[in-house]
């Protein structure tokens, strides 16, 4: 079910919540990138490129692939972005919400929006730490990946908090 949106909420700002969400997500990739620039041009040749179930590198490939997972990280960076943008033109699906009414519009859709930036943030911060974890596996250091695999606990837990907040501001 499409939800009818008032025009004028469709150039909701962005609040304060919401821009510092961003912010962080966009910090994650600056710095990534700024660490696959330092440290690429001194990996071996080839580096670990899958993990099996035990934690141990049972996949090899060039350093560039760091390049590639780092590009599909913008990907879904620009997606989750998009995402996030269009739900207050309501062209993103809402289902299971309380029907949006004129009095709770701005306040559902907004947590709707932080929601869909929480999410982005937590994607963020998986595929970092598996980058940096290979990284610093690449150049010696200890295998970091079991403890960055932890991270993907984060995405039930964050799913659930945004299911929790969006149905608690509806619910208000």
């Amino acid at each position: 079910m499409m939800v009818q949106i008032p025009p004028r909420l469709e150039r909701l700002p962005l609040g304060r919540e919401q821009k510092a969400l961003l912010g962080v997500s966009l910090g994650l990739m600056v710095a990534l990138a700024l660490v696959l620039l330092q440290y690429i041009p001194h990996l071996l040749t080839s580096i670990p490129t899958h993990w099996s179930g035990a934690s141990a590198p049972d996949g090899y490939g060039p350093p560039s692939t760091l390049w590639g997972l780092w590009a599909l990280m913008l990907g879904m960076w620009i997606a989750l972005g998009l995402f996030a943008w269009q739900v207050p033109k309501g062209k993103v699906p809402l289902n299971g919400l309380p029907p949006i009414t004129p009095q709770n519009a701005v306040r559902v859709l907004s947590e709707v929006r932080t929601a869909f930036l929480i999410f982005q943030c937590i994607v963020m911060l998986i595929f970092s730490s598996i980058i940096v974890a290979t990284v610093v596996y690449s150049l010696g250091g200890p295998n970091l990946i079991a403890l960055s695999l932890l991270m993907v606990i984060l995405v039930p837990l964050g799913i659930g908090y945004v299911l929790y907040r969006v149905s608690y501001v509806a619910q208000r």
